[in-house]
């Protein structure tokens, strides 16, 4: 049922029920289209530069299936909400459920970039705990592997249409920007490596907080908020628009340092690996 919203100036808007009307809230289709052409654009530049490559890395394959499975989400969930109505809240489409699950898998890909990431650098020695490496990183792949489960679990069961999907994703894009900002400190001898790693963290931590506001703004202005006619948010929809665009400077930072140095990562192992024997010179 639509509601009659008062505006700050006073105005009186009438917001259609999304749940009976397609397209209700005008910005969150176009915005997520468009976020799937960008998206779409960078994949072909990526897919580009790979090709083009005498070394093909691991790193390529999962940035393209990152922005893969990114344009494939936000277009399938833009052209879903363009032309049918949103389900109730307390139950979901099958496009809607779909269009989560690329959205996590697009994700879980950088992550699992940035697994084979932390395989190859160095890692810190934790105080006098003295915790090896390999457990640092164990620590980090079980943690990493957790939350790209739990992700895809509340993406296939939740019931809240984003809200939950963007939190997960807040926190991945969050663990990234760790990786990566670890390997800008180990790569500081090569400065090309710690350049793009910095760019990386610089778009994942931004990410993180784009995700994490849009998640916030959602039970008020999205359509979950229809029940109390949106109290508390002036224009619904209007997460989705400042989610795209705080998100732009995260695909551009991404695409574009992966396409100019692409990560130099190791698929992890389970075994453990032997740390080189230290080297004793021997006085003549």
């Amino acid at each position: 049922m639509a509601c009659i919203k008062t505006t700050s100036k006073g105005m009186k808007v009438t917001i259609p029920d999304p749940t009976e009307t397609p397209n209700a809230h005008q910005q969150p289709p176009i915005v997520f289209l468009l976020g799937a052409g960008i998206q779409f654009m960078l994949l072909l530049v990526l897919i580009f530069k790979a090709v083009r490559r005498e070394k093909k890395t691991v790193s390529d394959l999962l940035h393209i299936l990152f922005f893969f499975f990114g344009s494939a989400g936000y277009g399938l969930y833009g052209v879903a909400t363009l032309i049918m109505a949103v389900e109730p809240v307390g139950s979901s489409k099958l496009t809607t459920i779909i269009s989560r699950l690329f959205m996590v898998a697009s994700w879980a890909s950088l992550l699992l970039n940035c697994c084979c990431l932390m395989e190859s650098i160095a890692m810190p020695v934790m105080g006098r705990f003295k915790m090896s490496q390999n457990s640092l990183r164990m620590i980090f792949h079980v943690f990493s592997l957790l939350l790209i489960l739990a992700a895809f679990v509340g993406a296939a069961i939740s019931r809240d249409h984003l809200l939950s999907t963007l939190a997960f994703l807040s926190a991945i894009s969050g663990t990234c920007a760790v990786s990566f900002l670890r390997a800008a400190y180990v790569d500081h001898v090569n400065k090309s490596l710690a350049g793009t790693n910095m760019m990386k963290f610089l778009g994942t931590i931004f990410g993180s907080v784009a995700l994490l506001v849009a998640a916030i703004l959602e039970p008020i202005c999205g359509y979950a908020a229809q029940k109390n006619c949106y109290e508390g948010c002036e224009v619904p929809g209007f997460h989705s628009l400042l989610l795209v665009i705080l998100l732009l400077g995260t695909w551009l930072f991404v695409g574009l340092a992966q396409s100019c140095s692409p990560d130099d990562g190791a698929i992890p192992s389970c075994r453990s690996s032997q740390t080189p024997p230290e080297v004793v010179q021997v006085a003549p």
